[in-house]
């Protein structure tokens, strides 16, 4: 929905609640059914608003969001990874789902430029590196994002989280080693997307869903999901021996849950909610009763399935929340 704005943006009822952001507008009406409010003189100076320019309305369960087609301005942001070890590249990396479009790197080695370069290649759709020195790099996004595309990003995650539970069935199955590396590998599609869908919700947020944060929390929690079937896959890859009929069995009945789940995200229902979450308490209760009966080589990837099944299970408050 766009607006087209005129000149009575104005700070004439302005009177603000909080120090940063809250703020009070009387409603005007124009016409038989027409009603406007002013927008605030600061913010539309922040971001350039003249008359005549177009502004989105975006109706939202708790209110109205109003921003400008452009999409939530990010300022440039520098970021210093000098003597940084392990976090360095989280650090960029969530500087990028927060939704920075340019990003001055400071760095004092090729081991830490070398870890950047990775993570801009492997998680961080539409960033390239611009410029270069001895110890800076400026990064900036040069393809913009759709959040029109969102939707099917979403839609590409579990199709890949489908592929990497069907996959790594066939693997187990035939204790194929050469499959278990490719499977590992699956993970970097999955953690890219997830990486950009986060990015889109934290830049443009979503109409089409309940809660923003829910979403994002979704999105987080399927990478996880991803995680959790890359560390089963790099276990199965350890073993000396090929995997017991009983954990080919418990991965089946793992996967068909993760099925369950991915049914009640697009074709959601109180009742299918209910049955999937008596899936998971029932998987749970009778796995974790039989772990110490296991052999054991099977007691690591079984728990990694635990691991797994408890996540669906808990991300039910999410599922609510999207569907409120």
């Amino acid at each position: 929905m766009q607006r087209t704005v005129h000149n009575n943006v104005h700070h004439k009822h302005e009177t603000s609640t909080t120090t940063t952001t809250t703020m009070k507008r009387k409603v005007v009406q124009h016409g038989p059914g027409t009603l406007t409010i002013s927008l605030p003189s600061t913010w539309a100076k922040q971001h350039n608003i003249k008359k005549g320019d177009e502004v989105i309305l975006e109706p939202r369960t708790e209110g109205l969001l109003v921003h400008t087609p452009r999409g939530r301005q990010f300022e440039k942001k520098t970021l210093d990874i000098r003597g940084l070890n392990r976090i360095a590249a989280r650090s960029f990396a969530a500087l990028y789902k927060a939704g920075y479009d340019e990003i001055t790197l400071l760095y004092e080695n090729a081991d830490e430029l070398q870890r950047i370069q990775k993570t801009i290649n492997n998680e961080c759709t539409g960033y390239e590196v611009i410029s270069e020195t001895d110890n800076t790099i400026e990064i900036k996004q040069i393809s913009s994002l759709s959040s029109e595309d969102f939707n099917i990003l979403l839609r590409r995650i579990f199709f890949f989280l489908t592929t990497v539970t069907e996959e790594t069935s066939a693997a187990a199955t035939n204790h194929n080693k050469n499959a278990y590396e490719k499977n590992i590998l699956r993970d970097q599609h999955i953690n890219k997307l997830a990486n950009f869908c986060r990015r889109i919700v934290n830049k443009h947020g979503q109409t089409n869903y309940k809660s923003d944060p829910a979403l994002y929390t979704l999105i987080e929690e399927l990478e996880k999901l991803g995680d959790l079937y890359l560390n089963f896959n790099k276990a199965l890859l350890k073993r000396t021996t090929p995997p017991t009929k009983e954990l080919i069995e418990t991965l089946k009945e793992t996967n068909k849950i993760f099925q369950t789940f991915k049914n009640v995200c697009f074709q959601y229902s109180l009742n299918k909610l209910d049955q999937l979450l008596s899936q998971c308490f029932s998987f749970l209760d009778t796995k974790t009763a039989a772990l110490t009966r296991l052999p054991r080589e099977d007691i690591i990837p079984t728990h990694i399935l635990l691991n797994t099944v408890q996540k669906i299970a808990d991300l039910n408050g999410i599922i609510l929340l999207l569907n409120a």
